[in-house]
């Protein structure tokens, strides 16, 4: 079974809010843009592991 990891906010100007990995061995780092509701993935991280987060309403949940 994968690991899961929790994204945390690094970033958020109120239009996109830039999630990270805060694991040491990951640093999967995503934009997520409120407006257009999509994501883009800055860097994998550990591709293998499921991620979620949240803030506020918005959640996050990507997986393999």
């Amino acid at each position: 079974m994968a690991e899961h990891h929790e994204l945390i906010v690094d970033a958020d100007n109120g239009a996109e809010i830039v999630f990270v990995c805060p694991e040491e061995q990951c640093g999967r780092r995503v934009v997520v843009n409120r407006t257009r509701r999509d994501y883009t993935v800055i860097q994998t991280g550990d591709f293998f592991a499921t991620h979620s987060g949240a803030v506020g309403p918005l959640k996050v949940r990507a997986q393999v």
